[in-house]
């Protein structure tokens, strides 16, 4: 997925209910991709509604 703009904040969609997650993020610039990040605590999906996930804590770098 390709987000063309500078966000901090991102919101899933799509995730099956009562899964365990986990995200890694990559940066894109004129210079080329980034390595991706180190991958995020794990994320376990409630049986309905939305979780915004916040990707600019320290603890997914």
């Amino acid at each position: 997925m390709v987000i063309q703009k500078w966000v901090d904040v991102f919101q899933v969609l799509g995730l099956q209910p009562f899964t365990v997650y986990s995200f890694r993020v990559a940066g894109v610039n004129a210079l080329g991709r980034s390595p991706p990040s180190k991958e995020s605590y794990y994320f376990v999906t409630l049986r309905e509604g939305k979780i915004d996930f916040d990707l600019s804590g320290p603890s997914f770098f």
